[in-house]
């Protein structure tokens, strides 16, 4: 933990992690210092998130949501009970190995395939991120939001990775104005600028 660096006082609770090592989930944050991280922690319970730095030189992997991708890398097993989850992300691949595009899991199901921790639970929403380098027409968003809705067994929470930030594709898909997370935080902006002025 010497590694890790917060802004307050560290939890009292229990971080998700083995012996070995703690799992943090890179989050969106600017600091000035390009040695240190943002990343989040995980506790056992829903609302036990918290936010800090961490060192370069102490990142021992690095898993990203698109690796899990495939089954191969899964660090769980789950044979007695498939969770309805892993059902509706099987079904997503089916879908995407058509479109060219680079996605992956994220939130409780992306943790626990790159980590073997115990995180899914029978309510838990499928997250899922779709990496958009260039622009991704609305037309385009909303004809794939439709494929993946029909075949999910579970609620599914999409977002789009722009250049410029982080957006929801069903709110892109339905809404003019959408709100775009970044590294300097949280901002309401057009839909038809989000690939403005990109080389």
């Amino acid at each position: 933990m010497d590694d890790f660096l917060m802004a307050r006082s560290f939890p009292e609770w229990e971080i998700l992690g083995h012996k070995e090592a703690i799992y943090g989930v890179i989050r969106r944050d600017s600091r000035s210092d390009k040695n240190l991280i943002p990343i989040g922690l995980r506790g056992v319970e829903r609302g036990q998130r918290c936010g800090g730095w961490i060192r370069d030189e102490a990142i021992k992997e690095i898993i990203t949501p698109e690796s899990l991708v495939s089954t191969l890398n899964w660090k769980t097993r789950r044979t007695e009970f498939i969770p309805k989850v892993i059902t509706s992300l099987i079904n997503a691949t089916s879908i995407f190995q058509d479109t060219g595009l680079r996605w992956g899991p994220t939130g409780s199901t992306g943790f626990e395939l790159a980590t073997g921790i115990k995180s899914i639970k029978d309510t838990s929403d499928l997250d899922l991120v779709v990496y958009a380098g260039e622009k991704m027409s609305v037309e385009a968003a909303r004809d794939l939001l439709t494929l993946l809705e029909k075949t999910s067994a579970c609620r599914l929470d999409i977002q789009l990775e722009t250049p410029r930030g982080g957006i929801s594709m069903k709110e892109y898909a339905i809404s003019r104005n959408v709100l775009l997370k970044s590294d300097a935080g949280p901002f309401l902006v057009d839909r038809t600028t989000l690939w403005n002025n990109l080389k």
